[in-house]
C-alpha cells in the first residue's frame, strides 16, 4: 500500500494586497477611490512611472528633532476647500520629515484624521481609523496607507465642480 503526501502552499499578501483588504473592509460602505485609467495612486503620490512605488531615502533620525508649527485648518466638509485643506497637510509633513513619529504613512493618516471634524464627516473619520486600527505598523506601513488616504478623501470631500487633478 502506497501512502501519498500531498503539500499546499499558500501564497502570503504582500503588504499592498493586505492594506487593500483592510481598506475595502473598513471602508465598504463607501463607493472605492476612483482610479485613474492605467494605475493607481494620487497625481504625484510617490510613484515612479513605472507604477512602481519610488524607493524611499532613509531618513536620518534624530530623537531630539520636534514638530514645526501645526497645520492651521480644521477640515469641516467644505468641499471648496478640500484641496487647500490636503496641500497644507502636504506641506507640513515635507517640513517636519525629520520628525522620528512622521515617518509612518499610518501616522500621516492618523495625524490628518484629527484636523478632520463635524458631524457630517464623523462617520468617514471612525471607519478610516478603524481601517488603520487593523494595520500591523511593523508590517503593513507604506506609501499606499497614504494613499489610500489621498484617495478616499479626494472621492469622499473634494469639489466635484472643479478640476481635481490638474
Amino acid at each position: 500500500m502506497l501512502a501519498e503526501t500531498v503539500a499546499f502552499t499558500v501564497a502570503t499578501p504582500t503588504k499592498e494586497e493586505w492594506v487593500m483588504k483592510a481598506f475595502r473592509k473598513a471602508m465598504k460602505k463607501y463607493n472605492p477611490p476612483y482610479q485613474p485609467p492605467g494605475g493607481g495612486g494620487s497625481p504625484g503620490g510617490g510613484r515612479s512611472p513605472g507604477g512602481a512605488a519610488a524607493p524611499r531615502q532613509a531618513p536620518v533620525v534624530n530623537a531630539d528633532v520636534r514638530p514645526i508649527s501645526s497645520p492651521s485648518s480644521i477640515f469641516h466638509r467644505d468641499r471648496a476647500l478640500a484641496n487647500n485643506f490636503l496641500d497644507k497637510l502636504k506641506l507640513y509633513f515635507q517640513v517636519n520629515w525629520a520628525v522620528p513619529n512622521y515617518q509612518s504613512f499610518i501616522t500621516h493618516a492618523a495625524f490628518a484624521l484629527m484636523y478632520i471634524k463635524g458631524e457630517e464627516v464623523a462617520g468617514w473619520v471612525r471607519d478610516f481609523g478603524e481601517f488603520l486600527g487593523s494595520l500591523d505598523p511593523t508590517n503593513n506601513d507604506g506609501l499606499i496607507v497614504w494613499e489610500h488616504f489621498i484617495d478616499s478623501f479626494h472621492e469622499r470631500f473634494q469639489d466635484s465642480t472643479k478640476e481635481n487633478w490638474g
